[in-house]
């Protein structure tokens, strides 16, 4: 990161990175002269080496405590007016149904099965067993599936706020085609429901939306004690996936 994020620099960490991809979706989407403020490609090395971006400026949400009810609404409605944009488009780019997403969650579920061994009982990880084995799994199909384009990665760290409140979103690298409520998933029951309020999401994208919000809450540690830690997979995670098992508790029951 240069100048404070005016220009943003960055090298693959591991050999399957393809910057391609989150240029042409960069690249297609600023054509559009999108909403909020977001990268735009400055220079892709042919050979997928580096790629550098004008940045975007702001403070992340993830770092912003304590937000207002207004605070939240007036970020909540640009972030659905720019999503609503992104999943009416079409690009040729790839992506993933509903049931090879399913899939990858069922697969980094079973990478979790130390950690939840670990902090979880006997009874609560054969309720997590249920719901993200079966239940999930076909809930989800018997709502239907509907592919979009999506950002693919909306979440906290991701959406940056500047100094006059415009929001703005970075980390395309997971843009393509997926399930319509990839966009949406929010760890903040508020921020998550005033998006879809504002975006006029119905009963059906609603309920996908807290079905998948569950089982990217059951999976986080995967990615959390990689990221920042054990302690903090316990402290911040934990707990929101104990409150998953208390939703769901009596339908396995």
């Amino acid at each position: 990161m240069v100048s404070g994020g005016e220009f943003v620099v960055k090298f693959p960490k591991f050999d399957s990175v393809d910057y391609s991809i989150e240029a042409k979706f960069l690249d297609f989407i600023n054509a559009f002269s999108p909403p909020i403020n977001m990268q735009k490609v400055k220079l892709h090395a042919a050979d997928n080496s580096f790629i550098v971006f004008y940045g975007v400026k702001g403070t992340p949400l993830s770092e912003l405590m304590n937000l207002s009810q207004t605070q939240k609404n007036d970020i909540t409605k640009q972030l659905a007016k720019f999503l609503k944009l992104v999943h009416s488009l079409k690009l040729d780019i790839g992506g993933k149904s509903l049931s090879a997403e399913i899939d990858s969650y069922k697969e980094r579920y079973g990478e979790c099965s130390s950690f939840f061994n670990r902090h979880l009982s006997k009874e609560e990880k054969a309720i997590l067993d249920f719901l993200m084995l079966e239940y999930f799994s076909k809930e989800r199909k018997s709502l239907g599936e509907k592919i979009v384009l999506c950002h693919g990665d909306v979440w906290n760290p991701n959406i940056l706020i500047d100094e006059v409140g415009k929001i703005g979103i970075i980390d395309c690298a997971n843009a393509g085609y997926y399930e319509e409520a990839t966009d949406f998933c929010f760890y903040d029951k508020t921020l998550r429901n005033l998006l879809l309020d504002h975006y006029g999401a119905d009963d059906v994208l609603r309920q996908k939306v807290e079905f998948k919000y569950a089982m990217s809450v059951i999976v986080s540690p995967k990615y959390i004690v990689e990221l920042e830690g054990e302690d903090a997979a316990v402290k911040n995670y934990l707990p929101l996936i104990r409150e998953v098992i208390s939703k769901y508790k009596a339908i396995r029951d």
